[in-house]
C-alpha cells in the first residue's frame, strides 16, 4: 500500500511539473527583409511570441548581434523613446528595454535594433548571429526558442591619422632698402638789376647854385654892391655856358657810359670848373676892395 502510494506521488509531481513547464515555456519566431547591415543602419525584426501565460503579463525584449559560436553579445534597442544598450543586471536596467504585455497566450510587433560597433565583440565587419532575448519583471532574462537570423555586417575601417607634414621653414623677407632722399635742386639765383644808385644831378644846377650861394656870401662879407662885377659875371657866365656846352655835348656822346659811372667823373669835372670861378669871384672882390 505504502509502496503504491510513493509511485502515485511520483507520478502526479511529473505530470505536474510537465505541465507548468509547458505553461510557462515560449517560443520566438523572427523575420527581417534585410540580411545585409552597414554600421550605422536601423535592422528591423517582425516578432512573434507565444507564451501561455495571463493577459496583461509584461515582458521586455532585447535584440542582440554576436559573432556565431560566440556568447559576446551586443547592440542598441530602441524602447520607444530612446536606444539602449546597457547596462541593465542593475537599476532595473532591464525595464530600459522594448516593454510588451501578452494578450491572449501572445504578442507580435516590431523590433528595431543597431549593431555597437564599439563594443569589442562587434567592432568588425563580417558575417553575425541576431535573437532575442526575453527579460521577466524580475530580471530573470532568457533566449527562447527561436529562430537565429544570419545578417553580413559592414563596419568602416578606422582610417589612420595623417602624419604631420613638417612645417616648411620660413623664408625671411627680404629688408626693403630705402629709397634715398632726393636732393633738392638749388633754385637758381636771379642776378640782381643793377640799379644806378648815384642820383643824377646836373651839372649846371651844381655849378648855378654854388656861384649862387658864393655871391650871396661875397656881398654878405663885402658890405658892397656887386653893380660893378658885371663883367667877371659875365665871364664866369660864359666860363659856365662853355663848361655847360661842353658838359652836354659829352652827355650826349658818352650817352649810356655816363650813366652807369662816368657821372663822378663830370661831377669832379664841373666841381673844378666851380673852384676856377670861385678863386676868380675872390681875386675880383679883394681887387674892388683894395681900390
Amino acid at each position: 500500500m505504502s509502496r503504491n502510494l510513493f509511485l502515485f506521488s511520483f507520478i502526479l509531481f511529473l505530470v505536474s511539473f510537465v505541465f507548468v513547464t509547458q505553461s510557462r515555456a515560449a517560443t520566438i519566431t523572427v523575420s527581417s527583409d534585410s540580411d545585409t547591415l552597414s554600421s550605422d543602419a536601423i535592422y528591423t525584426v517582425h516578432v512573434a511570441l507565444n507564451i501561455n501565460t495571463g493577459n496583461d503579463t509584461v515582458y521586455y525584449l532585447r535584440g542582440v548581434f554576436f559573432k556565431p559560436n560566440t556568447s559576446s553579445y551586443c547592440g542598441y534597442t530602441w524602447n520607444g523613446d530612446t536606444w539602449f544598450a546597457g547596462p541593465y543586471s542593475t537599476d532595473s536596467g532591464w525595464k530600459k528595454f522594448l516593454p510588451i504585455t501578452i494578450t491572449d497566450n501572445g504578442w507580435e510587433g516590431e523590433l528595431k535594433t543597431k549593431i555597437d560597433a564599439s563594443s569589442t565583440g562587434c567592432k568588425d565587419s563580417g558575417a553575425y548571429n541576431f535573437k532575442i532575448q526575453r527579460f521577466t519583471s524580475s530580471g530573470s532574462g532568457s533566449f527562447d526558442e527561436q529562430n537565429v537570423q544570419t545578417v553580413s555586417v559592414v563596419i568602416p575601417t578606422a582610417l589612420p591619422s595623417p602624419t604631420n607634414s613638417p612645417t616648411p621653414t620660413r623664408i625671411p623677407t627680404p629688408t626693403k632698402i630705402p629709397t634715398p632722399t632726393k636732393e633738392p635742386t638749388p633754385t637758381k639765383m636771379q642776378t640782381p638789376t643793377k640799379t644806378n644808385s648815384t642820383p643824377s644831378i646836373s651839372p649846371s644846377t651844381i655849378v648855378t647854385k654854388t656861384v649862387s650861394n658864393l655871391l650871396t656870401s661875397a656881398t654878405t662879407t663885402q658890405g658892397a654892391s656887386l653893380s660893378g662885377m658885371p663883367t667877371a659875371i659875365l665871364g664866369a657866365n660864359a666860363i659856365l655856358s662853355k663848361h655847360n656846352t661842353q658838359s652836354l655835348k659829352n652827355k650826349k656822346v658818352l650817352g649810356t657810359s655816363v650813366k652807369q659811372g662816368n657821372i663822378l667823373s663830370s661831377i669832379f669835372l664841373f666841381i673844378g670848373a666851380l673852384l676856377f670861378i670861385a678863386c676868380g669871384i675872390l681875386v675880383y672882390l679883394r681887387k674892388k676892395k683894395r681900390e
